[in-house]
């Protein structure tokens, strides 16, 4: 992996939430960031998994509010 200076940490962790809701995943995928990374790995997986977290309640929202403003559509 090559980081580059202008991504700050809490923005590539939000940008890594976009790819899977498993935590198994997710477990897997911090652990070999951080052996790239300055941060240590328990770090890494609560902020990717927050991240994640929030991510997924975001999309459902929206999932749902789309429903019942296209209900004729369904």
């Amino acid at each position: 992996m090559i980081f580059h200076d202008l991504m700050d940490f809490d923005l590539r962790m939000k940008n890594l939430s976009r790819l899977t809701p498993k935590k198994e995943m997710i477990a897997i995928m911090s652990d070999e960031y951080s052996k790239y990374y300055i941060e240590p790995a328990s770090s890494i997986l609560e902020k990717m998994w927050q991240a994640t977290v929030e991510f997924q309640e975001k999309f459902a929202r929206k999932k749902r509010l789309k429903k019942k403003l296209k209900f004729w559509k369904s």
